[in-house]
């Protein structure tokens, strides 16, 4: 019997997700790129967790200095855990943390593979933000974005050619 239950399990695999990101180096251009992409970037602390469902947590957190976004009260952000990226926010803990909208609603959400993480001043993409505080339409304007796209192409040796060609592409995905 213990055979046929291997057998089955080999024959018929599950499928299974698993979260993968690589982060590189943390540099001012990737804070920025960051900063630039997200919703809302914040110190928070978690007041309490939920469990929603399985692996699916509601965080109630309460914003205590704000980079980019308007949060005035406590804020409702979920996360999926167990394979799914979601990142795993401990209760009375202070994060420095990169939000976006979770899936059409007014929740936010955050992942592993962003640059939320415990809150620490002296880390190296909090002194980043707070030293751009106050100037995020400057850091994210036009000029200031392809100022940094120009940098990357340098950095990879790419041409500026092929930068707006895999801009025109992705944009027309997320269409």
């Amino acid at each position: 019997m213990r055979y046929v239950l291997s057998a089955a399990v080999l024959i018929f695999p599950t499928i299974g997700y698993a979260c993968s990101c690589a982060w590189q180096d943390v540099s001012e251009r990737v804070v920025l790129d960051e900063l630039c992409a997200a919703d809302a970037v914040f110190v928070g602390e978690v007041e309490s967790q939920l469990t929603v469902r399985d692996y699916i947590f509601e965080y109630k957190i309460w914003p205590r200095e704000s980079f980019k976004g308007h949060l005035d009260g406590p804020t409702f952000l979920v996360s999926e855990t167990g394979g799914m990226c979601g990142y795993p926010f401990k209760a009375q803990g202070r994060y420095l943390i990169f939000a976006y909208h979770y899936k059409d609603t007014s929740y936010l959400s955050a992942s592993i593979c962003g640059l939320t993480r415990t809150m620490k001043r002296d880390d190296d993409v909090y002194k980043i933000l707070s030293a751009s505080k106050g100037v995020v339409e400057n850091v994210c304007g036009e000029e200031a974005l392809e100022a940094r796209r120009l940098e990357r192409l340098r950095e990879n040796g790419q041409k500026r050619e092929d930068l707006e060609r895999d801009t025109r592409d992705l944009l027309e995905k997320n269409r």
